[in-house]
């Protein structure tokens, strides 16, 4: 997924994490996904995630489970080349949790456990 995103902003409280990101809808995972109508496929979100996370506790993770996963609304890059990440993370249970918007629309949630690499 090299080039596919760039985290562009990451802001951390107590209780949360928010980033920004940038799509690069010239990747070529759009033109197998779909040709002549991009979308960002589910699985990248989850990347994504993963990567805020490490870019935030500076370790590397891999997802133990994916509890619950909801697509609630498809991402085409050319129409939404910028998303937003509103995540919580447990570091002693490893439990992560995230929204994924655009303009204050949601486009995906994600309920998952995440153990250090």
């Amino acid at each position: 997924m090299q080039n596919f995103f760039t985290i562009t902003d990451i802001r951390q409280n107590e209780s949360e994490i928010q980033a920004s990101v940038a799509l690069n809808c010239a990747h070529e995972i759009f033109k197998g996904h779909f040709p002549g109508f991009p979308v960002v496929p589910g699985v990248c979100l989850l990347e994504i995630a993963k990567n805020i996370t490490k870019s935030t506790f500076n370790r590397s993770f891999v997802y133990s489970s994916v509890d619950d996963c909801k697509f609630v609304s498809l991402i085409n890059p050319e129409e939404t080349p910028q998303i937003d990440f509103c995540l919580t993370f447990d570091a002693e249970s490893g439990k992560i949790q995230c929204v994924v918007s655009s303009e204050q629309q949601t486009k995906a949630k994600i309920k998952a456990h995440l153990k250090t690499e």
